[in-house]
């Protein structure tokens, strides 16, 4: 039985900068669903950026609400929402992999700084947070399959939004537990459609060989033209000639590499004879003999 499990973490804060602080957090369990939410009050005041109220449609007189850590979902100071939200962490007993959209670079980095105790139980197996960046997930999938990276990301989007719809949820874009039921769905999306009963195919010009020399099975290219001796290294292919006198060059017609025996007095400028006659017709004053005088 896996000991992971993927956590989708997202919080709204007041701003992108390192003055500005979490106004809600939302995560969500991607086995059960199992959610929290909290939202964070700032009495003594916080730094705030002229429109970030605008995306996460909280308003100035939220920040200064009294801590509510029982009815509804808790309200509370950052001291506050972290040891209740650190407790729901170790209910999971698992690792958790945070899940999401720039998660690693914006979410997790803002746990680090204002909720230590939630953070360390990020990084509690390792001294670092590992995360699954959902950007990255898709950018692996548009190269892999060739397609666009933006229309993936809309549809994966399309499908998280009528998923939250079923659930009736009745959330607004951009708070933290839409967004966090948002990285469920379209991890979910991306998985069903891209990943499923999927492996890398290997190209089809490659053949298993038996090494002459060692006897060890190995992969090689296919040439469509001319066969090769299997060795496989350059040192095996060496001693192997060395001991049966054999010797590799260039047909002088096709340039492709062929193999010959060193006693071999003819025969031994073209890989075959249609080669020979294509050389003999492309340069007929090499190949005119002389008469013979009478």
């Amino acid at each position: 039985m896996d000991d992971r499990i993927l956590l989708a973490f997202d919080i709204e804060t007041t701003g992108v900068t390192e003055q500005s602080s979490i106004l809600s957090i939302g995560a969500v369990r991607y086995d059960n669903l199992d959610h929290y939410y909290a939202e964070i009050t700032h009495p003594s005041g916080v730094y705030c950026e002229p429109g970030a109220f605008e995306i996460n449609k909280f308003k100035i007189q939220d920040l200064k609400r009294k801590s509510n850590l029982i009815l509804g979902y808790p309200i509370g100071t950052l001291e506050e929402i972290d040891n209740l939200f650190s407790e729901w962490l170790k209910s999971i007993n698992k690792e958790i992999i945070p899940i999401g959209f720039n998660v690693s670079t914006f979410d997790v980095k803002y746990a680090q700084k204002y909720l230590p105790k939630s953070y360390t139980l990020f990084a509690k197996k390792y001294d670092f947070c590992k995360t699954l960046e959902l950007n990255n997930f898709i950018q692996g999938i548009s190269y892999y399959e060739e397609k666009d990276f933006k229309k993936i990301k809309e549809k994966a989007k399309e499908h998280a939004k009528n998923e939250i719809i079923k659930m009736n949820l009745k959330l607004d874009v951009h708070n933290s537990l839409y967004d966090a039921h948002e990285s469920i769905f379209v991890y979910e999306f991306l998985c069903i459609n891209f990943l499923k009963n999927k492996r890398i195919q290997k190209p089809k010009n490659i053949e298993k060989c038996i090494c002459l020399y060692c006897s060890k099975e190995f992969e090689r290219k296919k040439h469509p033209k001319f066969k090769i001796s299997p060795f496989c290294c350059l040192d095996h292919h060496i001693k192997y000639s060395d001991i049966h006198n054999i010797i590799r060059t260039k047909c002088k017609n096709c340039k492709n590499p062929f193999e010959f025996k060193k006693y071999m007095t003819s025969g031994t400028k073209f890989c075959n004879i249609k080669c020979y006659w294509e050389y003999r017709k492309k340069y007929p004053k090499k190949f005119k003999r002389n008469k013979c005088k009478e």
